[in-house]
């Protein structure tokens, strides 16, 4: 795990939605496949460059293949 989703959990403090996203792109950097889990329809990961295999898992059907079709994940 990388440092900046550590030291979110440790250190938690009030960051913007914005600054979320910028921190999950450096620590997927690299990064040749995502997990998801509890994705949804509506996934973070959809602000990213998609330079990353994406799965995506959440407990409704619907969510899964409305991500699929909006192409968050593989």
């Amino acid at each position: 795990m990388k440092r900046s989703i550590k030291f979110y959990w440790k250190n938690p403090k009030k960051i913007t939605y914005y600054e979320y996203i910028d921190e999950l792109d450096l620590a997927l950097t690299g990064c040749e496949s995502v997990l998801d889990l509890a994705c949804g329809s509506s996934s973070p990961i959809k602000h990213l460059p998609k330079t990353f295999h994406g799965v995506g898992c959440d407990m409704f059907a619907a969510a899964i293949e409305e991500s699929k079709k909006e192409g968050i994940h593989d």
